[in-house]
């Protein structure tokens, strides 16, 4: 009988670290979040041991959902206070350390091993991530940046204090900050999307705490910074100016969140127009923290939309030398790459600097995060290349796709957003992809329509994608647009396709049916007479109203200006301004952003910006 014969020295070590594999409590409060909270658990199922539920009142399917992952859930009475109700879930954890997420966080998968290999670290006690927020969930490329405490060694000396926005300390008063430190892990927020914000009404929520949180320790500079986030998310930035200045003078310079004042006070600054301030605090802040190549952008901007060219090109061109800052003091992504490289192809465009428009739209492609400037690059060569077909020939060149089928879709849809409809459709109709792309294809090919008038032509287009149920792949960051395009070319047929759109209608939403009866009435008010509704689809609204802008310009976009107040939506105006300084009606977004003020008092940063590059 053969003997297998084991050296048992070389398994020495594999039981003790067997022994020694630290486990994971995930600790979490929950109210009403059976929309994302089954994406959240999902996220974190292979790296935690147990999970720990607060539940502070759902009425929807959260504990439901919990309960397939096997949580200890249980109730806590809600007291306006969120350290009481995190120091409950912590008393329950048995692990050797705590994960602490909110619902609306993901945690990425990527960054797995690198999670696991900070409990075997005996140098810290906790850790902060990097949170990355998300304003749509459909566009993850445009995202800020901010760190929050998520991993706490177990050891029950440990607790959170303040009623919103809660800080860990340690029992006794001994709390040592050199046992925290910033680890490389990634967590996706969508707690600031649409959906969430309409939802749990974070705002309503939030200001009540922190106003009482305040009143405990008005001088409190963390607390001050909280409650001018919170009115600045509001668009109150005169208010909100006012608390960051405040946290600002008590210079605490060595907290994690002190370049952060800086970062929002030149944003609030030039959401006021004040240049010259928002121009020293930038100053200021590379003095103090020079790696943060986002203050140098934030610079660069300042003088773009002032037109000082040479100046904003000079501060583009160190943010790429300068490259990505350093995690701790990144605020958004691509300050030190792509985003740099498209503020210097728009200011080279608009000093009709075509080639080097062109080589930065380019570099800027090549980054993955890039949102993408294809339109843009494609209007800049259509500069240089008046002959379509040689221009379709350098937008093949340039164009970051693999697969050729993939690359002649997006370059036909440039040459559409650049006007030049005939050659784009002569092109798609030789291409020989309908039945691979037959989705693309057909949206490509109503799209066209659309422009050259053929409704016809665009009418069967779309009704074909829908009647098959077909659905955009190489194009599909455009799939709102395809309901779009269908409606307005049912709409301006010549014979008016009443069926069809009484049939159209009928597959909607009631907020996107108000819609297209809102936006048919100020069209073709003879077939369709105004009535009225209280919700709107505010998405579908802007597509159309901006679809019209390209096609018959002011004289049919124009129509619809009277609807805007009907929409009941504090940002309609800003978002109006958006969409006209995308077409070049400049003079347009300067009034639209204007009346959002004279209006509403609201203005956002973006549209700051906007208004200050406009007028």
């Amino acid at each position: 009988m053969n003997t297998l014969m084991v050296n048992t020295s070389a398994l020495k070590g594999i039981e003790p670290a067997m022994e020694n594999k630290k486990t994971v409590s995930l600790c979490m409060i929950v109210k009403d979040e059976d929309w994302i909270l089954d994406r959240c658990l999902n996220s974190v199922t292979d790296i935690v041991d147990e999970i720990i539920i607060g539940d502070t009142g759902s009425s929807d399917n959260s504990k439901e959902i919990a309960a397939r992952y096997n949580a200890q859930v249980f109730d806590i009475p809600w007291e306006d206070d969120f350290s009481k109700a995190r120091n409950l879930t912590l008393e329950k954890a048995s692990c050797d350390w705590i994960l602490l997420l909110d619902a609306d966080e993901i945690f990425n998968r990527e960054d797995s091993e690198v999670f696991l290999n900070l409990l075997g670290d005996e140098k810290y006690d906790g850790y902060h991530f990097t949170l990355l927020n998300y304003f749509n969930e459909e566009n993850t490329k445009e995202y800020s940046v901010h760190y929050a405490f998520r991993l706490l060694r177990n050891t029950g000396e440990y607790y959170f204090e303040g009623r919103i926005h809660e800080q860990i300390n340690k029992k006794g008063g001994r709390f040592d900050a050199s046992l925290f430190t910033l680890a490389d892990v990634t967590l996706f927020h969508y707690g600031y999307t649409e959906k969430a914000v309409e939802k749990k009404q974070k705002h309503t929520r939030n200001m009540p705490l922190l106003k009482k949180q305040l009143a405990d320790n008005p001088s409190d500079p963390y607390f001050l910074f909280n409650i001018a986030n919170e009115y600045m998310a509001q668009g109150e930035i005169n208010k909100a100016l006012d608390y960051y200045l405040k946290s600002y003078e008590k210079k605490a310079l060595t907290q994690a969140y002190f370049p952060h004042i800086f970062y929002r006070i030149i944003l609030c600054c030039m959401t006021m127009k004040n240049s010259v301030k928002a121009l020293a605090f930038a100053a200021e802040g590379l003095a103090y923290y020079p790696e943060c190549t986002d203050f140098e952008y934030l610079r660069g901007c300042i003088y773009q939309s002032s037109h000082r060219h040479l100046l904003a090109i000079s501060s583009f061109k160190r943010c790429l030398s300068m490259g990505e800052a350093p995690t701790r003091f990144r605020f958004t992504g691509g300050c030190g790459t792509y985003k740099a490289y498209l503020s210097l192809g728009d200011i080279y465009t608009e000093e009709e600097v075509y080639l080097s428009a062109v080589d930065c739209y380019a570099k800027s492609l090549q980054y993955k995060e890039s949102p993408g400037c294809t339109i843009s690059l494609g209007k800049a060569l259509s500069h240089l290349y008046t002959d379509d077909f040689l221009l379709f020939d350098q937008l093949m060149s340039y164009l970051p796709y693999a697969d050729y089928g993939e690359k002649l879709l997006h370059a036909v849809h440039i040459l559409t957003e650049t006007r030049l409809y005939k050659s784009a459709q002569t092109i798609l109709e030789q291409s020989n992809l309908f039945s691979e792309w037959k989705g693309d294809y057909l949206f490509l090919t109503g799209k066209l329509s659309f422009y050259l008038h053929e409704y016809e032509k665009a009418v069967s287009a779309f009704l074909a994608f829908f009647e098959e149920k077909l659905s955009l792949s190489a194009l599909a960051c455009y799939k709102d647009e395809v309901p779009s395009y269908f409606f307005l070319s049912l709409l301006f047929h010549d014979t008016l396709h009443l069926d069809k759109l009484y049939g159209f209608f009928s597959s909607l939403t009631d907020k996107r049916k108000n819609t297209c009866f809102l936006i048919a009435s100020y069209l073709l008010p003879e077939s369709f007479p105004e009535g009225y509704a209280s919700s709107f689809d505010y998405s579908f609204f802007y597509t159309v109203f901006e679809i019209l802008l390209k096609s018959e310009g002011m004289s049919a976009s124009g129509k619809l200006l009277p609807g805007i107040p009907k929409l009941f939506i504090l940002d309609a105006y800003t978002k109006l301004g958006e969409i006209y300084a995308a077409q070049g009606y400049y003079e347009e977004a300067a009034a639209s952003i204007l009346q959002s003020v004279k209006e509403y008092n609201y203005i956002d940063k973006d549209s700051a910006w906007r208004l200050g590059s406009c007028l």
